[in-house]
């Protein structure tokens, strides 16, 4: 009778012929990156403009998105103020943003890729905008 070993150091038996394995998790980098690529599309910003934003090279960014490389904290606090975004959730998936929080994310983007000059205008806008909206009520009922 021939002993088997399935002892820790054994590997597990392959599937049998035509038989699937299972898909295997996916890796910490795998997740983060797809948490980065939704932000950044969120956001409405290209590779290139993050790279930009973050001083961190398309490349980088790339690999980073594919889950292909680990990013380093300094590298995703980067990532992450340049999109106005959680660190929190960029690193681990807590706490995900609002829609308010992706609005306010985009439209710090947005803001942030016109020219002064540009930003000056799109305020006047903004306040005639707003203008014409209703007015809040306060929290305190005034």
């Amino acid at each position: 009778m021939a002993s088997r070993d399935d002892g820790p150091g054994s590997s597990p038996a392959p599937a049998p012929a035509g038989e699937r394995q299972p898909p295997a998790p996916p890796t910490h980098e795998q997740e983060l990156g797809r948490r980065l690529r939704t932000l950044r599309k969120w956001c409405g910003a290209s590779r290139h403009g993050l790279a930009k934003a973050s001083g961190i090279s398309v490349y980088t960014l790339r690999r980073y998105e594919e889950g292909r490389a680990a990013a380093p904290l300094l590298q995703l606090h980067r990532i992450a103020q340049a999109l106005k975004a959680s660190l929190v959730y960029l690193h681990s998936g807590m706490n995900p943003p609002s829609e308010a929080d992706v609005a306010e994310m985009r439209l710090w983007w947005k803001l942030n890729q016109v020219s002064p000059e540009q930003a000056t205008t799109v305020l006047k806008l903004i306040d005639g905008i707003l203008s014409q909206l209703p007015r809040r009520r306060s929290a305190a009922g005034g």
